[in-house]
């Protein structure tokens, strides 16, 4: 059985959910937020199902909205020679100086 991964690798998947985060609404704050987002990785590669969780609705939308706009496939995940959709948990947090 093999996990889902995304094509480059987890550490360039947060480099793209990184690039992709509009800090605008943060910047200055001083604040450290976190949230979880969840998502399916499909058959294909693509995800869907993405859901949010975390203290603050506008940093959740935000760290939602930037996986969502990221380019690339993952690998879905295998069960035997199969491939299969999977859960993926991502948990994100910035601190905004």
């Amino acid at each position: 059985d093999v996990e889902a991964s995304f094509n480059g690798g987890i550490n360039s998947f947060r480099n793209k959910v990184a690039s992709n985060f509009d800090t605008g609404s943060f910047d200055g704050s001083g604040e450290k937020l976190s949230a979880v987002i969840t998502f399916i990785v499909e058959k294909d590669g693509s995800i869907s199902q993405v859901k949010d969780s975390g203290k603050d609705a506008t940093f959740n939308k935000e760290a939602e909205r930037a996986i969502k706009g990221i380019k690339g496939k993952w690998t879905p995940a295998k069960v035997g020679d199969q491939y299969v959709r999977s859960y993926f948990k991502f948990p994100i947090s910035m601190a905004f100086e």
